[in-house]
């Protein structure tokens, strides 16, 4: 599957919006196992997709300021077809 700039950033969005959504909630189980791993799941998701959206967008930036092959292969290196969130 490859993600475009847009699915990335609603990756990073919806991931956003659902670990907020779990911080909020003030229903929860003693037996609620999977819900905590659920949480934990998406909260280390969101660190590890989060830091790989800016360092794209800083390669981004920094390509579309000053143009060379250098800054072009560090903007392919950290596009989001080249990177898997899970590593």
């Amino acid at each position: 599957m490859r993600l475009t700039r847009c699915g990335v950033d609603v990756l990073v969005v919806l991931a956003a919006l659902v670990v907020t959504q779990l911080r909020r909630s003030t229903v929860v189980n003693a037996d609620s196992d999977e819900e905590q791993t659920a949480r934990d799941w998406l909260e280390q998701y969101y660190r590890v997709a989060e830091d790989r959206y800016f360092s794209w967008v800083s390669a981004s930036w920094n390509f579309n300021v000053n143009i060379t092959d250098e800054n072009n292969q560090r903007l392919v290196s950290t596009s989001p077809d080249h990177r898997s969130l899970s590593a």
